[in-house]
């Protein structure tokens, strides 16, 4: 169940982030998705911890899930620098970072969130956003059988 999964991250970043406001949104009756639960926590934390960081003053980030063409979505945003246009795929290479540069940092999380996405067989995207950034993940729903009962 995303909407678990969802509010787990959450809770456990209001806790690491106890000034950033992290709000969640998901839509009702969201179709389940066949993933492993800690790796996909661990990337949607990944991605809060990236937007907290890069946020200067308030930080707020918004957490929304709900259905795609795909089976669901899972955007993270935040309103801090954003990310240069160029740097949108890129960002996701081993080694690579935004073209400011951030000191202190390897180069290699959002490299692991799409590892992560795509052994889950779905996509990672990132798009600037006025102010801000915003990362999307679109995963497969599990096809839910219905029972005859004949």
């Amino acid at each position: 169940s995303i909407e678990e999964v969802l509010g787990a991250v959450v809770a456990r970043m209001r806790k690491r982030w106890p000034d950033a406001r992290v709000q969640l949104r998901v839509t009702p009756s969201l179709p389940p998705v066949k993933a492993e639960a800690a790796l996909l926590a661990q990337v949607i934390a990944n991605l809060v911890d990236n937007g907290v960081r890069h946020s200067p003053g308030d930080v707020d980030i918004e957490i929304t899930a709900g259905r795609s063409r795909e089976g669901i979505f899972i955007a993270v945003r935040d309103h801090g620098e954003g990310i240069a246009d160029e740097d949108a795929t890129a960002i996701f290479e081993r080694y690579r970072q935004g073209s400011e540069g951030h000191a202190g940092t390897a180069g290699l999380g959002l490299a692991i969130c799409k590892l992560v996405v795509q052994a889950h067989g779905g996509t990672i995207a990132a798009r600037r956003c006025e102010p801000g950034a915003e990362f999307r993940i679109d995963l497969p729903a599990e096809q839910v059988r219905e029972e005859s009962g004949t």
